[in-house]
């Protein structure tokens, strides 16, 4: 039997994916946008950060195949791209 652990467990565990990434608090918008990309359900909070970065577009309902992402000089693009290919299959 497999475990499975979503993007947001993945992110907060120091064990996983938080120790590469310091302070979780800098990381909310990624957290919510990665969230969102998974499938993972959105909390009203949440919602409303991912509004600022997607408008009105509503969070997917299942994991999508593709994440684009604009964004600028050191906007943690690499950190994200390897906390990605780390989390590779597992959802």
């Amino acid at each position: 039997m497999t475990a499975t652990i979503s993007i947001d467990e993945a992110m907060s565990d120091p064990n996983l994916l938080a120790g590469v990434l310091g302070d979780l608090s800098t990381w909310n918008v990624w957290r919510v946008a990665l969230k969102a990309a998974f499938g993972v359900a959105l909390a009203d909070q949440e919602l409303e950060t991912f509004r600022s970065i997607a408008s009105e577009r509503s969070p997917p309902p299942r994991r999508v195949k593709q994440f684009w992402a604009i964004v600028g000089r050191r906007g943690g693009k690499s950190r994200m791209a390897v906390d990605l290919l780390l989390f590779g299959d597992v959802h």
